[in-house]
């Protein structure tokens, strides 16, 4: 094998992080390169029994977040790392962040599918039939405050399902979450939800199945 090539063929995400690096997760593992190289080669990162190393082999989505990158790996945890670092040392610290979140709030939320940092500084994590947590974090990285939020059956102003795949923040900083059932759209003021799900009379969405929001 070529100890220079991409870790695995199965490309679950691709970002840029604010110095260039290019990062790519794949079901085998983590892998950084420099897009300006003549010759490009990628540096590998796996899940071992080091502490520092990333929770899980199996990613699913990287998001950047100013100084930070986040992992997001479906079955086994949430790592941050810092973008910096990997100019000044190849041998990455991941930061892993479940331990922390488990502690905090004693929930256990995997799988995970997406974490949105909006503009309010404030993050997003969907999970699987466990709804989404809304969380803030101090300067310290710990959670300062934190909120679970779920489907009620009886309250129609609430998340439209538990099973969530993605959080997005559009140009008016609205929140919208989908879902299984149906996209939710977050109200800040009121702190509760609007949604919009398949109707076969109005065909207003073709599906109650959304995986991903983009404007």
């Amino acid at each position: 094998t070529n100890e220079n090539a991409i870790s695995g063929n199965s490309i679950t995400t691709v970002i840029f992080d604010k110095n260039g690096f290019g990062w790519v997760g794949t079901s085998n593992g983590l892998n950084c390169f420099n897009p300006e190289s003549a010759n490009i080669k990628f540096t590998k990162y796996y899940h071992s029994t080091d502490m520092n190393s990333i929770s899980n082999n199996s990613i699913w989505k990287l998001i950047s977040d100013k100084e930070k990158i986040w992992i997001v790996s479906v079955y086994d945890g949430v790592d941050y790392f810092y973008a910096d670092a990997v100019s000044q040392n190849p041998k990455l610290k991941f930061n892993r962040f479940v331990p922390a979140l488990k502690k905090k709030t004693g929930l256990n939320l995997s799988p995970n599918y997406y974490l949105l940092h909006d503009s309010k500084n404030n993050y997003w994590l969907a999970t699987q039939d466990k709804g989404v947590l809304y969380f803030s974090l101090n300067e310290k990285m710990e959670i300062a405050s934190w909120q679970y939020l779920l489907n009620e059956k009886s309250d129609f102003s609430s998340l439209v399902s538990n099973d969530t795949w993605h959080v997005f923040e559009d140009r008016e900083k609205n929140i919208w979450i989908s879902t299984w059932d149906g996209i939710s759209k977050f109200n800040y003021s009121r702190f509760d939800f609007q949604y919009f799900n398949f109707d076969r009379t109005t065909f207003d969405i073709t599906d109650q199945s959304i995986n991903c929001l983009l404007t």
